[in-house]
């Protein structure tokens, strides 16, 4: 599944939001504001690029059915992707991380339920 993963994804954005909340206070409250942050940029682009009209929340329009909307929409959720691509990083890490502490991990990377055949 992470070799299919959509980094640029509204929904992959969220999640990741929704799995920092989750996991706090353990990967801390600045993570999980990254995450948030990220989740909020996520839906604001998604939000510019409908076919509703956004301009009276403060937002411009990405007109996606010109070449221009398309290649601006583009250019944003590729950065979107690549500050999805860090963010999630961290929070693996953060997991990997925990699971050591708490003995769930080897240090080889196998989760110990593996190992024991569970």
């Amino acid at each position: 599944m992470a070799l299919n993963e959509q980094f640029g994804c509204i929904h992959f954005n969220m999640d990741l939001y929704r799995w920092s909340y989750k996991m706090n206070p353990w990967i801390g409250s600045e993570l999980m504001m990254e995450c948030f942050l990220l989740s909020v940029e996520a839906r604001e682009l998604d939000m510019r690029a409908s076919p509703y009209d956004v301009a009276s929340y403060g937002f411009e329009p990405i007109c996606v059915e010109t070449a221009e909307g398309r290649a601006e929409y583009k250019k944003l959720q590729e950065a979107l992707s690549m500050k999805g691509r860090a963010l999630a990083d961290k929070v693996l890490e953060q997991c990997r991380h925990l699971m050591l502490r708490n003995g769930s991990m080897t240090v080889d990377g196998s989760v110990l339920a593996e190992k024991l055949a569970l």
